[in-house]
């Protein structure tokens, strides 16, 4: 399951794995991958291609994939095609995941780098899978290993043929090529969905079929707005592990072994919903996640918040502040909910003698209060 090139051995070793299907995927983890001499390349090559002495996948004739020179200081590697660059990834790091699937009676490949950090789509020749081999070259003491299909218990996909479900454990599914393909579908799509920004909120683009106000999910969680959050927020660190999506911290700490049971428990269209309901309520869930912060904000420091508030965030503008960014968070959500107490607060310490802010921009009336320069003037021609 695993190879690996030790020192300089040989020029461009090649490894080479048969295609089951006309339809299948090809998996590898990279274990080791030292700032070396020589290339490692990986992704579809032609039956025939040289076992040594070759430019690699990508690089050598009627072969596509990815080719990372690993003694260059570029950040990148080449996405080629037959000897022509067709794009580019970053370069390849211990414990990416890289990934093939190819349709050879279609004619296409996809390369794929963590799944979904980058992907790219080859045209190939149609043909069979008897044609065709995945391939890999090694440079010096790299080291990959196969993942094979897996058992996969955090989604209800059903297999097929009596035969396959003899040999499944109880409450496992196995994965065979064709569900690989569909579920990394699955997942590049339910990722675009998730993204909190709106150059690629999936939501918005023409005639997809994901596209729901989660009207079901709302339904599911019995019309509760709070309870529909909370349980997509228990969701969130399981979906955020299956689809590798790194976000914000909230104020809410969602217990992960619960996501991953609503997982098994949830069909797909109604996980769909779940992502659908939150991207479009994530403004008001925002503002609510704000006022419960104020609001505790406000209990935990009793008459002593609007201080707390203004000096936590007059620390976070120094520049050797060390202010937790939940504090600040917290500090700030404190300060708009409760506006009114912060700016008497802010007159009377100005007043003082002694204030205990200092350094505050002329007539700034922003919260928290800008220090020795307000944007928000400027922006205003200094009115």
């Amino acid at each position: 399951m695993s190879v690996q090139r030790p020192g300089s051995a040989s020029c461009y070793p090649a490894a080479f794995a048969d295609l089951p299907s006309d339809r299948c995927m090809f998996r590898v983890r990279v274990d080791e991958a030292p700032r070396s001499s020589n290339w490692l390349t990986f992704g579809l090559a032609r039956r025939g291609m040289a076992n040594s002495s070759s430019d690699g996948v990508g690089r050598t004739a009627n072969s596509w994939g990815l080719s990372d020179d690993r003694s260059s200081s570029s950040s990148q590697m080449m996405v080629a095609s037959c000897g022509t660059e067709a794009g580019q990834f970053r370069k390849i790091q211990v414990n990416d995941i890289l990934t093939a699937i190819v349709d050879v009676h279609e004619g296409w490949l996809e390369v794929s780098l963590n799944e979904t950090e980058a992907v790219h789509r080859f045209l190939i020749p149609s043909g069979t899978s008897q044609e065709y081999v995945f391939a890999m070259t090694f440079a010096n003491d790299h080291r990959v290993t196969i993942i094979a299909d897996a058992p996969f218990t955090m989604m209800p996909i059903v297999a097929s043929g009596d035969a396959h479900e003899a040999s499944c454990e109880p409450g496992v599914v196995y994965l065979n090529s064709d569900h690989s393909c569909m579920l990394t579908n699955f997942k590049k799509q339910l990722k675009l969905i998730m993204s909190e920004t709106d150059e690629t909120n999936f939501l918005t683009a023409p005639n997809s079929e994901l596209i729901t106000d989660g009207a079901a999910w709302f339904r599911h969680c019995e019309s509760s707005r709070s309870l529909a959050r909370r349980r997509m927020e228990l969701m969130m660190p399981a979906l955020e592990a299956l689809f590798h999506i790194r976000r914000t911290s909230t104020s809410v700490k969602a217990d992960a072994v619960g996501g991953e049971a609503m997982l098994r428990d949830l069909p797909v269209n109604m996980i769909l919903d779940a992502v659908s309901w939150y991207r479009h309520n994530l403004d008001q869930i925002n503002q609510d996640r704000k006022g419960e912060m104020a609001m505790n904000f406000s209990l935990i420091h009793g008459d002593s918040a609007p201080f707390i508030a203004a000096m936590t965030a007059a620390q976070s503008q120094q520049s050797s502040s060390s202010v937790a960014t939940e504090e600040l968070q917290a500090a700030t959500a404190y300060m708009h909910f409760f506006a009114e107490e912060m700016n008497e607060w802010y007159d009377l310490d100005m007043m003082s003698g002694d204030p205990l802010v200092d350094n505050i921009a002329k007539t700034c009336r922003c919260l928290p209060r800008h220090l020795r320069s307000c944007p928000v003037i400027k922006k205003n021609g200094g009115n």
